[in-house]
């Protein structure tokens, strides 16, 4: 005689997620003020008059920092890449957190006393 209860249970498995997944999992937006921010590869510029939320430049500041010029001997220090579509007049300006990090990470320490000669706001 058969039994009348529930169906048995399959046995659970284990989460098999590839590390991609499990990395982005990682990238769950913090919020910023009203505004939800991503830690992502590539950065966004700043809206005019806002900061940047990793470093807290300016818009025209990172700017200068990823466009070659006479300020930094026409090598920007800062990796930017500038997405357009095809016949647009104008485009997106990524800029890579990994290389704005490590370039204000090279500059040297500065004590309360001391004041940096070159504005970049």
């Amino acid at each position: 005689m058969p039994t009348t209860g529930p169906a048995p249970i399959a046995p659970h498995k284990t989460n098999t997620a590839p590390a991609k997944l499990a990395e982005l999992a990682t990238t769950v937006p913090h919020l910023e003020g009203n505004r939800a921010v991503f830690d992502s590869t590539w950065l966004r510029l700043p809206r005019p008059g806002e900061r940047c939320s990793v470093s807290g430049l300016s818009r025209s500041g990172l700017v200068e920092l990823c466009i070659g010029g006479p300020r930094n001997n026409w090598k920007p220090p800062v990796e930017a890449r500038r997405l357009k579509r095809k016949g647009a007049a104008r485009g997106v300006v990524l800029i890579s957190r990994a290389s704005l990090v490590a370039f204000i990470e090279a500059l040297p320490s500065t004590s309360q006393s001391d004041v940096l000669t070159e504005d970049f706001e």
